[in-house]
């Protein structure tokens, strides 16, 4: 018995050691590269590979820009990956849905050779696309750091500014637009807003309440043929609630996006402002039965970051709107103007969308607190106000700057 054991403890090192040798060089590489997707922050995490091409699939949630995270992860993945394969494939995912791909070969790893020029020039190579996933192209395995059963404290600024009134030139109102956003599953997703007044000189009474703002549930869906769907319910703004249902699909890999949607709705306010003289605390309804729907069609110019949008929709006071809008990115700041005409009168005026500190986010498991990515602007030259109301969610603002050729710029700035 004694000889068995000393055996078996002389030869347990001499195990381990061949275990260790044993272990391929490519799944060496396919470990650390995992772990270095795992330090990113990033979540939904998948790999898998046939020999010759690699096959990554990722969702951003810790970077304010797309193309930041693309560039970080290319950095971190690059060197490795060129040593072992000969393609690499990014799949790209919002709430677990692919939405993009990034194909680019690897033939060397002269782009990380510090030569000037040279990773620039291997970036420019790629090709992003909006449409379905080569069909050579193996589907990721088991995915890690799953984004889904999470939230985000999200903390909103709302600036609004009126002009020419007395005796202020210049009226304004703050607010602080908390909101828990809710990733349940796969494009599902829960949302629920406060309305903080925080300096109130436009003196509207119903607006210097802590009030509800957007309670609503969102799903989205990716169709066959670069279609996809969303499906909202709840309570909106412009005091609607009810449901709205949007179809839309891409062509030519991104430049004409045509949707549309279809809505019932209802009147819906916090505090109670009709029929008293005071608004009071409380809510007030009114039956489901109102319909509005739009139509778009939006085009994007690449040579500019342009793009150029065109609506057709019924808004809640019953008017039928016609809408163009115009806007021009400066890389994460986006500057658009509008104009609209209804009821044989008109408003125009621009928007302006910054980016808020910080680029990057703190790792989180289940719960992240961060500002919103972006403070937005709407100034209208005239008091004739055709507002839609807004769900807070809608496939345009699902797809904003993730553009394959507006990524494919940025990318190549971001890229030193």
């Amino acid at each position: 018995m004694k000889p068995t054991i000393l055996y078996f403890l002389l030869l347990w090192p001499l195990l381990l050691l061949t275990k260790s040798y044993g272990q391929s060089p490519q799944t060496a590489v396919l470990q650390n590269i995992e772990e270095a997707l795992v330090d990113l922050g990033l979540k939904n995490i998948g790999l898998s590979t046939n020999q010759k091409q690699l096959v990554l699939t990722y969702e951003n949630t810790r970077y304010r820009f797309e193309a930041q995270a693309l560039s970080d992860l290319l950095d971190k993945v690059g060197p490795a990956a060129c040593t072992h394969f000969e393609e690499l494939v990014l799949i790209g995912q919002k709430q677990g849905i692919e939405v993009f791909h990034l194909v680019i070969e690897l033939e060397d790893c002269q782009a990380f050779s510090g030569q000037e020029g040279a990773k620039k020039a291997w970036i420019g190579g790629a090709e992003i696309s909006y449409r379905e996933r080569p069909k050579a192209t193996t589907k990721p395995k088991a995915l890690k750091e799953k984004g889904f059963f999470r939230a985000e404290l999200v903390l909103e600024p709302q600036l609004r500014l009126a002009f020419g009134g007395e005796p202020e030139i210049v009226a304004h109102q703050l607010n602080l637009l908390p909101r828990l956003d809710v990733h349940l599953w796969k494009g599902a997703l829960f949302q629920l807003q406060y309305i903080l007044p925080l300096s109130n000189e436009l003196q509207i009474p119903e607006e210097t309440f802590v009030r509800p703002g957007r309670i609503s549930f969102h799903q989205v869906a990716k169709l066959p043929g670069q279609v996809y769907s969303r499906l909202s319910l709840g309570y909106f703004s412009q005091y609607r609630y009810g449901g709205e249902l949007e179809l839309g699909r891409f062509f030519f890999n991104g430049q004409l996006f045509i949707h549309a949607s279809i809505a019932r709705t209802g009147y819906a306010a916090y505090p109670i402002r009709l029929k008293v003289e005071e608004p009071k605390a409380g809510w007030e309804f009114s039956d489901i039965s109102s319909w509005q729907y739009r139509l778009g069609v939006a085009y994007w110019l690449n040579a500019w970051d342009l793009s150029i949008r065109l609506e057709h929709n019924r808004v809640p006071l019953g008017l039928s709107r016609n809408q163009i809008i115009v806007e021009r990115y400066f890389n994460e700041t986006k500057i658009g103007f509008f104009a609209y005409r209804a009821d044989n009168r008109e408003n125009y005026g621009v928007t302006l969308s910054i980016p808020i500190p910080p680029t990057k986010y703190f790792k989180h498991k289940r719960l992240q607190l961060r500002p919103s990515r972006t403070i937005e602007y709407r100034y209208h030259a005239t008091q004739f106000f055709a507002t839609d109301f807004d769900t807070g969610h809608d496939l345009e603002r699902f797809f904003d700057k993730l553009n394959p050729e507006f990524m494919r710029r940025q990318l190549s700035r971001l890229t030193n």
